[in-house]
């Protein structure tokens, strides 16, 4: 390997281990707000949300309806009548009275409920907790939008660093390729050089491919995430270092905090009010309700005002559901059911929620352990590749050993990528199962 080859691998390896972080690589770049703002702008998903939390709303405004008046208008006109006869006998001699009805009329009706077994009042607190649950539904999908796109975002810079690994890769055993079969022709070299370094040159090929696709794909899925279809910006950015002690202090005990469990202890607290209002069907309901109609029974003129005359009433009604087909039993079961169901997702969330903490806290300690180690490999297989270059120059070293080193090097710098990568999942891991940003 010639000193200008060395140089390029340095200077390679210096661009993949330089971790400060970039904002911007110019008009065209994407850094990761920005990726983020968009897709909290652009994500179906986080929409979803926003739409459910103002159902949630709407939904509260509707169980209003059982403490507010109830007001509606009635009218009708007949444009042809056939009036029933009744037969009323007076002293021996039968006489037939029509039933008169109204050929125009329009009523008036106002009902105030008064009492309905409270199921008014466990249906409004119940859309109150649901309304609360859908707001922390929302903070947790925007919270849950900014991880993933966090984590796709990562996963393009990484895809991008190991292609620009294989890229040099190739370049490297292309030249070295040249330099053997050159000394091949010379008599320095021999013939199992040059094919040992052509099956190798064969391999980097091949994984140049593999790295090309492994870099667009990641790049589809984060324009999937943020909600776009199309976008040719560069990523700008550089993975964060890993830091060794960094989570031995974190613990669960605030997990609590998390708005998917609070979303869910909410909707069980409401299941609970529902259950209440649907085990009341048995009370009887009283309602204050009055009637005020103007009506035209003495000729078929909808305009003829000076007919029309009025009536009203006004009283309390009461109605006692004794049987209805089961339909109200029905119903209060199914509550208790649907109460369970959503108790036990709860309980199985909050029970799962310290493992996966446990989980990915113990794969980032394991995975900062893992960079710090790959990361003296990589200075360990630099030196190794300087050592058998200038050993081959001293004729000291065969072209082999320069191969295996430069092999050595390619893993090494390709590790202390992927141990990056995984340092950064695991910790985005365990802010999603904390809930919280460290």
């Amino acid at each position: 390997m010639t000193h200008k080859n060395l140089t390029l691998v340095v200077a390679s390896i210096c661009l993949v281990t330089s971790f400060g972080d970039r904002q911007s690589w110019g008009s065209s770049s994407l850094n990761l707000n920005d990726a983020v703002q968009e897709a909290v702008a652009h994500s179906p998903r986080l929409a979803q949300a926003q739409a459910s939390r103002e159902e949630s709303f709407w939904k509260k405004t509707e169980a209003l309806s059982g403490f507010l008046p109830s007001v509606n208008v009635t009218a009708q006109h007949f444009f042809a009548k056939k009036y029933q006869f009744t037969d009323i006998v007076f002293g021996g001699a039968p006489a037939s009275i029509p039933g008169i009805f109204p050929t125009s009329a329009a009523a008036l009706n106002v009902s105030i409920p008064i009492f309905d077994g409270f199921q008014n009042v466990h249906r409004y607190k119940a859309a109150g907790l649901q309304a609360s649950a859908a707001e922390s539904d929302l903070q947790w999908a925007e919270f849950q939008l900014q991880k993933d796109i966090q984590l796709k975002f990562y996963q393009v810079i990484a895809a991008r660093e190991i292609q620009a690994v294989a890229e040099q890769n190739l370049k490297t055993l292309q030249d070295h390729y040249d330099q053997v079969k050159t000394l091949k022709s010379g008599g320095v070299a021999t013939l199992y050089d040059v094919l040992r370094v052509d099956v190798q040159l064969n391999e980097a090929k091949s994984e140049i491919l593999n790295t090309q696709d492994n870099y667009a794909l990641a790049r589809q899925r984060l324009i999937t995430a943020m909600g776009i279809e199309k976008d040719d910006r560069e990523v700008a950015g550089s993975l964060p270092v890993p830091e060794t002690g960094r989570l031995t202090e974190v613990s669960g005990t605030d997990m609590k905090s998390r708005p998917d469990l609070e979303a869910l202890e909410k909707r069980f607290q409401a299941s609970e009010q529902l259950e209440s209002a649907s085990g009341s069907f048995l009370i009887p309901k009283i309602t204050l309700a009055g009637q005020y109609s103007s009506y035209n029974n003495l000729n078929d003129s909808i305009r003829d005002f000076d007919r029309y005359r009025s009536a009203y009433n006004l009283g309390l009604f009461l109605n006692w559901n004794l049987f209805d087909g089961m339909a109200s039993i029905a119903r209060s079961k199914e509550s208790v059911y649907q109460k369970i169901q959503i108790e036990k997702a709860y309980e199985q969330t909050r029970i799962q929620a310290p493992t996966d903490l446990d989980f990915w806290k113990r794969r980032y300690l394991y995975s900062a352990s893992i960079f710090a180690a790959k990361r003296s490999d990589l200075e360990k297989s630099k030196e190794s590749v300087r050592l058998s270059t200038e050993g081959f120059r001293a004729g000291v070293r065969t072209n082999t050993e320069i191969l295996d080193s430069e092999l050595d090097l390619f893993r090494s710098r390709a590790g202390v990528v992927n141990a990056q990568m995984n340092c950064v999942e695991a910790l985005i891991k365990v802010e999603l199962s904390l809930g919280r940003n460290l």
